[in-house]
């Protein structure tokens, strides 16, 4: 590989985990979580972690297998209704 080739490839590679750690810290902060860059960006960053996160991403932090923020809102209530029932 010639090196402006690999430069290229490492470039391509930097943006791709950037991506994926912009994707998490969204969903994070659209679910309320407090969790910040400075908490996760290091799992992105260290060579022996940043290939598992981003998989873990990709499989968990999609539509399929997100509740929206009103699903979630829809959830929470009826566990607090249900809850509420149980107490009378």
């Amino acid at each position: 590989m010639q090196p402006r080739d690999h430069l290229e490839h490492l470039r391509d590679h930097l943006e791709h985990l950037r991506d994926h750690l912009e994707h998490l810290l969204i969903v994070l902060r659209e679910r309320d979580v407090p969790i910040t860059r400075d908490d996760v960006q290091w799992a992105f960053d260290a060579p022996n972690t940043k290939d598992t996160v981003v998989e873990w991403v990709k499989e968990h932090l999609g539509a399929d297998t997100l509740l929206s923020k009103e699903e979630l809102d829809l959830y929470a209530s009826k566990g607090r209704a249900a809850e509420t029932q149980n107490i009378d």
